[in-house]
């Protein structure tokens, strides 16, 4: 019975990574998956393969990361994977992926979205591998 839950397990993280799914949400529970390149997003009226690469910038206008993935949490975009650049101030003096909720966004053109949050609320939100 021990080898058939481990074999379960196992089959189960091994279908989230292949689906896209980041490894911590599936030990968070937290149900995000990446969205497919023709993905709409209305937040922004394009589609996630042009929200990806966007750079964030804060309200000064200063660029503190890029998107690096649409997320979806059950079919519909819920949130952007932003890398954030270790010298931003918006990460530990490293660079690294956070999961933002799209409402955090403004859209300022086709190249740049801009963040609402600062930088202790963003260091406060969920991580994730790239």
């Amino acid at each position: 019975m021990r080898m058939i839950n481990r074999y379960i397990a196992l089959t189960g993280i091994a279908a989230a990574c292949l689906s896209g799914i980041p490894p911590s949400a599936l030990a968070e529970g937290e149900g995000w998956g990446k969205a497919a390149d023709n993905t709409m997003v209305p937040a922004f009226g394009m589609s996630a393969d042009d929200v990806e690469d966007l750079d964030v910038v804060n309200a000064a206008g200063d660029r503190i990361g890029e998107v690096e993935d649409v997320l979806t949490k059950g079919g519909t975009p819920a949130a952007l994977g932003v890398d954030f650049k270790g010298f931003s101030g918006y990460s530990p003096g490293k660079d690294i992926n956070v999961v933002v909720p799209l409402d955090e966004f403004t859209l300022l053109d086709k190249k740049r979205l801009s963040l609402k949050a600062d930088a202790a609320a963003v260091k406060a939100m969920e991580t994730y591998p790239d």
